[in-house]
């Protein structure tokens, strides 16, 4: 019996050194695809921070801009208010003038009359 065991034991033992073999294999298989996807994480957030002072500087000039056109739209607000109030007093000025050209004219007329 002890050479049935010696034989089961030898082939125990190949079939462990075997799957030993295959995890070993495997473990090497799981660590290069890690390494892999730390490579690329690694270049993923390169880019991204180099990307990063790009974009917050297209993002300052914006509300530059946006800065720039508010003051633009207050500039042109306070102008539009200006010609409005002016607008008022000469259509005023019109209307007291119109109104003597036009009893100048009645005048005129009713003196042609007599």
């Amino acid at each position: 019996m002890t050479d049935s065991h010696a034989v089961t034991g030898k082939s125990l033992q190949a079939q462990i050194d075997s799957l030993g073999e295959r995890m070993e294999k495997g473990f090497e298989e799981i660590k290069a695809l890690l390494r892999g996807n730390e490579e690329r994480l690694r270049s993923l957030e390169t880019r991204e921070a180099s990307c990063q002072p790009l974009i917050q500087s297209r993002l300052d000039a914006a509300w530059r801009k946006i800065d720039e056109h508010e003051k633009e739209i207050e500039t042109l607000t306070e102008i539009a208010q200006s010609l409005r109030a002016t607008l008022r007093v000469v259509t005023g000025v019109l209307v007291v003038l119109g109104t003597g050209v036009g009893a100048w004219l009645v005048n005129q007329v009713l003196g042609l009359i007599k």
